[in-house]
């Protein structure tokens, strides 16, 4: 499959889904505090780049309360790395 490069946030953010799906963690817990902790600013690249992950076919992604609250990996969001 010939994937299409993330930006250095990107691949972090995805490696950071990637982490949580493999704990099997409180997804919705762990994004409420990562939304909580950010100013403006961070709010605002975050959430570009969960719509990078999105546009790009790595994620599937369902909005909660502001958060992200089901959010999937797509086989080529697992196979990236």
């Amino acid at each position: 499959m010939n994937y299409q490069e993330l930006s250095p946030q990107g691949e972090q953010l995805l490696a950071e889904i990637v982490n949580m799906k493999n704990n099997k963690g409180d997804n919705s817990q762990h994004w409420e505090k990562r939304f909580d902790s950010l100013s403006l600013d961070e709010d605002s690249l975050l959430r570009s780049t969960f719509k990078e992950l999105k546009d790009l076919g790595y994620i599937t992604v369902q909005w909660a309360d502001n958060i992200p609250y089901i959010l999937n990996l797509t086989v080529d969001g697992v196979n990236y790395f």
